[in-house]
């Protein structure tokens, strides 16, 4: 292939860094945002609930003698339980906070709600929202979203599932210590 000089000039400006880079896409971005005091969740029970909003499908349909609802449970994506599983353990293991799968049974109890989104490729979690709850009251909201970034000639690809839930386990305990801001 044969290059005119002016292309191999840009292309050589540009590793310098002398034109502007060209980025597409979100890439990786951590979102904190604190409502309330959430040290209690570092000595009570805690409890760690996935959230999948397209799981359950409700159908109505209407009959001379009254309405029929049908409810459709969907399965859970494997890529959405890798997520919960791999936070489950970095809270209980490696922050040793005192954590159970579920939702709890009082009203008053601390949980966790996690709402993830998966990609295009149904790869990894794009996007995750991670609510810190006490009863009905959030307390916590951490939104996550990774997504690939070009920047330049430089790409960034998306964290797998066990990155995602190490960095949330992570913003989760800065949280409950008062670290985040």
């Amino acid at each position: 292939m044969k290059y005119s000089r002016i292309t191999i000039l840009l292309v050589f400006i540009n590793l310098l860094g002398c034109l502007p880079s060209i980025s597409v896409g979100e890439g990786f971005q951590v979102k904190g945002k604190k409502y309330s005091d959430v040290s209690e969740f570092k000595s009570k029970k805690v409890y760690l609930d996935l959230t999948y909003e397209y799981g359950i499908i409700r159908e109505e349909t209407k009959t001379k003698s009254g309405k029929i609802e049908k409810k459709t449970d969907r399965a859970t994506p494997e890529v959405y339980l890798q997520f919960r599983d791999a936070l489950f353990y970095e809270l209980k293991g490696k922050y040793k906070l005192d954590v159970e799968f579920g939702l709890p049974k009082a009203k008053d109890s601390l949980f966790i709600s996690v709402t993830p989104r998966m990609d295009m490729e149904y790869t990894t979690v794009e996007k995750a929202s991670i609510i810190l709850n006490k009863g009905q009251d959030p307390l916590y909201k951490l939104d996550i979203v990774n997504a690939p970034k070009i920047q330049a000639l430089k790409i960034e690809y998306a964290k797998t599932v066990e990155q995602l839930a190490e960095i949330s386990a992570e913003k989760i305990f800065d949280a409950i210590s008062g670290k985040s801001e």
